[in-house]
């Protein structure tokens, strides 16, 4: 599998609604070529909070709070535009009290009313300052999901430039998600979650690893033959195996 650094790992569009997931896979230097295959964990409450007005991703770091990602002026929706928060930045404060954790910060945010004024004191370098903007109704907020690219959940793997989110069930590797990018490989085909890959290029599979060992195997250009099952039938997908992704965006809207 391709090794991820956690400073890699999530980005944002408010305004669209959704959480992108940004992937940055590495060269193997026993291949000696990208891999395209990566690990997948959940990023739950406890370990970050993305701001709903901004669409910035806080992440807690030991007794840290710093922002992670912080979305351009564009891309945030009205009237959160011009709020001055910066990847780096460390958050000391909210609502005039010192927040040391995620739970602490995420009580903080949900005891302001919708309409109040919610402050958060931060640090930027040496500069203190005090960031506040209008708490939004959650029901005008569109509902969103992460994902956070690591190595500690096995069974889980993310192969962005194909497109697929795959996940080992009972023996059997299942794409439990297609995260389509606009030029995923797998886009136009037969391709839904919930199929089962039986085999590869002729090659039986039974886990994500032995999956991603024999993808990964392949060069660039070359065939790309699943065997797939669909509610008890059987059907093939090929294509041919695209460069790795590199540093990219997948959109996954949650309705």
């Amino acid at each position: 599998m391709a090794h991820v650094s956690p400073g890699s790992i999530v980005r944002i569009v408010p305004a669209l609604g959704i959480f992108l997931c940004a992937i940055s896979p590495s060269t193997s230097p026993a291949a000696e070529r990208e891999l395209d295959s990566m690990k997948v964990m959940r990023l739950d409450g406890g370990s970050a909070f993305p701001l709903p007005e901004t669409g910035a991703l806080i992440l807690g770091q030991g007794t840290e709070l710093k922002v992670a990602f912080s979305p351009s002026e564009q891309e945030r929706r009205d009237p959160y535009k011009s709020v001055d928060l910066r990847e780096g930045d460390l958050i000391l404060l909210a609502n005039g009290k010192r927040v040391k954790s995620i739970p602490e910060l995420t009580k903080a945010y949900d005891s302001t009313s919708v309409g109040a004024e919610f402050k958060l004191g931060i640090q930027r370098g040496k500069e203190m300052m005090i960031v506040a903007f209008p708490k939004a109704d959650p029901a005008a907020l569109p509902k969103r999901q992460m994902r956070m690219i690591t190595e500690d959940e096995p069974g889980v793997a993310v192969f962005p430039a194909v497109g697929i989110l795959l996940e080992e069930k009972k023996g059997t590797v299942v794409i439990q998600d297609l995260l389509l990018s606009g030029t995923s490989a797998v886009e136009g085909l037969d391709v839904k979650a919930g199929d089962v890959i039986t085999a590869i290029n002729g090659k039986k599979v039974g886990s994500v690893e032995a999956y991603s060992k024999a993808y990964d195997a392949l060069e660039v250009g070359a065939q790309v033959t699943w065997q797939t099952l669909r509610g008890g039938k059987g059907q093939t997908i090929t294509f041919k195996k695209p460069k790795p992704a590199g540093p990219m965006i997948m959109k996954k809207e949650i309705k």
